[in-house]
């Protein structure tokens, strides 16, 4: 069983790295701040405040089917949506304009971003 589950993890890492969006992960054991898609449906921590230059891991915890969705898709410095249904590393991001809040969702947990499962990144003024 821990074998498949490692499988699957390598398999999550190529298939961030083949979407094109953000970063892809590279060294779990690097100074990104993880972002967690847990099996309850939620991500963890749900509200984050960074830093210009923070890189941030979104991790899928649960193995079920998640997007990464954010509310404004023209926003400056905003990624592209983000597909997973596989366990570990998801796509890594790095923000990088200060003064930015950032909502995002899952759609299959969250019909809207005031509920269910949503997500905020706070980037600081510089």
């Amino acid at each position: 069983m821990a074998r498949g589950l490692g499988v699957l993890a390598v398999l999550g890492v190529a298939a961030a790295a083949a979407c094109g969006s953000g970063d892809s992960p590279t060294d779990p054991g690097d100074d990104a701040v993880e972002v967690h898609l847990t099996t309850s449906q939620a991500f963890a921590p749900q509200n984050l405040t960074v830093a210009p230059g923070t890189k941030v891991r979104w991790i899928n915890d649960s193995n079920t089917y998640h997007t990464i969705t954010p509310m404004n898709p023209t926003q400056q410095g905003v990624w592209a949506e983000v597909e997973t249904a596989s366990l570990g590393p998801v796509f890594d991001f790095t923000f990088s304009v200060p003064g930015q809040t950032y909502i995002y969702r899952s759609t299959p947990y969250a019909s809207d971003f005031t509920s269910g499962m949503v997500g905020r990144v706070v980037v600081t003024a510089q």
